[in-house]
């Protein structure tokens, strides 16, 4: 049987594209009979309703397991003394007896010294429990000490400058299990002490290191998968002689906004180290030319994500929605987008724009909103937990995407018989976009070509849906589950050793 893991840096409720490719790819393989989880080497100190939440919701499969560096040494750890160490969570809420408490709010104070006025301590509460206190001196903070179930979870050493310096976790039992150096403006990981272990590491890499050559076994049924680009130099160098490892490229590996034909930083590390892993997975055709005609890699192989298939909708939107779901970021053309709308509603004010999603470029969309006037027109709706259902409501979906590594969301939209409006660029949209036949593919940046198609299709429902119909079937052609599972499962033998 073969045991797959999936490297990415972190998980969250809220993340997009290369996460849903990650879950839906372990799904297929967990029904192929092979092991498919994840590995992750963030902290989060309540892991557990994440992943709880992800696979409530639907989006992360029940049998996938997530294997997280700091959980994996907290709980290691926690075997070898069970008892619960309530004496340093004592010894914080005891100093809070004989302070003088001034309130912030229902859930907040601060704690003054009663003999010479120091300020001492800031203090949360949620649930009537203390969640985390602040403690200060001289006015200035120099450690938060987190809590849950009553005991210290984790404790942050700040700075002169209130930046954070060196951090202590703790493990399920309130013993520490971990200390660490963080550099103070970079807040990258410095000097690693694991206490169980007793050993030290210099950096995060090689400490992540230690962790895959202790979790992963050495066997040829053994596969590592890296998706997080920033995660790739932890599976270099590994004692794993006998694993078989691949990097996947998500995205446009060419710099953005730039026409210099300069690489990403980080998959251009990759690049230069293919000779050090089995093989380098690209999502489209397009993508793997490019690459071997400019670098001459050759262990190139294209493999598209797989596609969660749902049931065929019955109903289609009567509503003159235009519809986007996608991580709010720059790249994803929004200042495009606005100036499509703005084209769009000049001319048929009944038309709506519906962007759903989350992400750093919030508040800079919002403000290119408003600065048009189209608060009421172009809606940022949040993220959404049930894709499927909000893509019902649209007429059509739209991407104004400067550059994309596959376009999930394009094809997300295609399968549930929605009809796509793209600009045609790297890469994606044209691999599965056929122009007029099921779907618009417009030559990037024509905004007043996507404004025409825009006001087509949300006036004229049956050709929607017809569009919308021959989307879904070339989905299901193009994006077959099979023939993807067919394609990974002829690479793990051709690099089998």
């Amino acid at each position: 049987m073969k045991n797959i893991f999936m490297l990415v840096h972190e998980l969250k409720e809220n993340k997009g594209g290369m996460t849903s490719a990650m879950f839906n790819r372990s799904t297929e393989f967990y029904n192929c009979g092979f092991n498919a989880d994840i590995i992750t080497f963030d902290y989060n100190r309540d892991y557990s309703s994440t992943i709880n939440n992800l696979k409530k919701n639907g989006k992360m499969d029940q049998r996938t397991i997530m294997y997280n560096i700091i959980e994996y040494y907290d709980k290691k750890s926690s075997m070898s003394d069970t008892s619960q160490n309530r004496e340093l969570y004592n010894s914080y809420i005891k100093q809070n007896e004989d302070l003088i408490v001034i309130p912030d709010s229902e859930n907040t104070y601060r704690l003054f010294d009663p003999i010479n006025g120091d300020y001492l301590f800031y203090v949360k509460k949620k649930n009537n429990q203390v969640i985390f206190m602040d403690q200060f001196k001289n006015n200035t903070r120099i450690k938060r000490i987190h809590f849950k179930s009553e005991l210290v979870k984790h404790i942050e050493m700040f700075n002169l400058e209130n930046k954070l310096h060196a951090e202590i976790l703790f493990n399920e039992n309130g013993y520490p299990f971990i200390s660490r150096k963080i550099h103070p403006e970079k807040q990258s990981i410095g000097n690693t002490y694991l206490f169980e272990e007793k050993l030290t590491f210099k950096n995060n890499l090689e400490f992540s290191r230690y962790f895959l050559n202790e979790l992963v076994e050495d066997k040829a049924s053994s596969v590592l998968i890296c998706d997080g680009p920033g995660s790739f130099p932890k599976i270099l160098e590994l004692k794993l002689n006998n694993v078989q490892k691949y990097a996947v490229i998500h995205v446009n590996h060419y710099e953005n906004y730039t026409e210099d034909g300069s690489i990403k930083k980080q998959e251009k590390f990759i690049f230069e180290n293919y000779n050090e892993i089995d093989g380098i997975i690209v999502l489209t055709k397009k993508q793997k030319i490019e690459l071997q005609n400019t670098l001459r890699l050759n262990n190139l192989y294209v493999i598209p994500n797989f596609v969660k298939n749902n049931p065929t909708p019955t109903k289609h939107s009567t509503q003159k929605i235009v519809g986007h779901i996608s991580r709010l970021s720059k790249e994803k053309g929004f200042d495009r987008m606005i100036e499509v709308a703005r084209k769009v509603i000049s001319q048929d004010n009944e038309i709506e724009f519906h962007l759903y999603g989350t992400g750093p470029y919030k508040k800079e969309i919002q403000r290119m909103i408003d600065n048009a006037r189209l608060q009421d027109k172009v809606l940022l709706k949040g993220y959404t937990n049930d894709t499927p259902n909000t893509l019902k409501t649209f007429r059509c979906v739209i991407s104004t995407s400067y550059f994309e590594g596959q376009g999930l969301s394009i094809i997300e939209a295609m399968e549930q018989c929605i009809p796509v409006i793209a600009f045609d660029i790297k890469y994606g949209p044209s691999d599965i976009i056929n122009d007029r036949k099921n779907g618009f593919l417009i030559p990037d940046n024509n905004i007043d070509e996507m404004a025409e198609r825009i006001l087509h299709l949300t006036n004229k429902e049956n050709h929607s849906q017809r569009l919308g119909k021959k989307a879904r079937e070339a989905v299901l052609t193009t994006f077959n589950n099979k023939d993807i599972k067919d394609k990974w499962l002829e690479l793990f033998k051709i690099n089998s050793k």
